[in-house]
């Protein structure tokens, strides 16, 4: 098991309805994470994080673990260690 600590930004704190919290993990990858954030906070989360076609983690989300973002590292399947920290900012709209 593993705790990361998750701090959510724009739209994703009114779905979680807060800004940070700690995770506890049976295995060690964002993927794992987003979904167990999912299972926790349902349908209205799952809309923000997952691509509707491809049931993959949106591209357009943009997530870091300890200030790197996943796409530079292994994307769905960077691992995570204890005392991880991960930051998630919603998909932005452009215009």
């Amino acid at each position: 098991m593993v705790a990361v600590t998750v701090k959510f930004y724009g739209q994703l704190q009114e779905v979680v309805n807060e800004k940070s919290r700690q995770v506890t993990l049976q295995r060690c990858d964002v993927e794992d994470l987003v979904d167990t954030l999912i299972k926790e906070h349902g349908e209205k989360l799952k809309e923000k994080l997952i691509d509707a076609e491809t049931n993959q983690i949106t591209d357009r989300l943009v997530m870091f673990v300890n200030g790197m973002n996943i796409k530079g590292l292994k994307g769905a399947k960077t691992e995570l260690k204890e005392g991880d920290l991960i930051t998630i900012f919603p998909p932005g709209g452009g215009g």
